[in-house]
């Protein structure tokens, strides 16, 4: 099962949490860690004083947000999110692997 692994920052009175997230998850494994990263939501808006939480996604790790948004009623989002911020998120895909199709070599490679 997933850890939630995070580093704790104080930044001008301001807690700030890093998440990692591990490479790659199984199913089983992402909903135990989108609870977990929920749970860590709810902790940052308590410990900053009824703050709203600006969520910070790298690669894959946009992805999980995007699913954990999701599934969270409007409500919960306006009361702990401010923002969320994507850099480098694979929203198209993988470009090799578009690649790969459209050559068809993949198929070719596949009979």
């Amino acid at each position: 099962m997933p850890i939630l692994i995070y580093w704790h920052f104080f930044a001008s009175k301001t807690h700030v949490k890093l998440v990692v997230l591990p490479a790659l998850l199984l199913l089983d494994e992402m909903s135990e860690y989108l609870k977990d990263l929920q749970q860590l939501i709810v902790s940052c808006y308590e410990q900053n004083g009824h703050q709203r939480v600006i969520l910070l996604g790298h690669s894959m790790g946009n992805l999980y947000i995007h699913h954990l948004l999701t599934h969270q009623s409007d409500s919960w989002k306006r009361k702990y999110v401010k923002s969320f911020i994507s850099l480098s998120g694979p929203w198209g895909g993988a470009v090799k692997t578009v690649r790969l199709e459209i050559s068809g070599w993949l198929v070719a490679a596949l009979d």
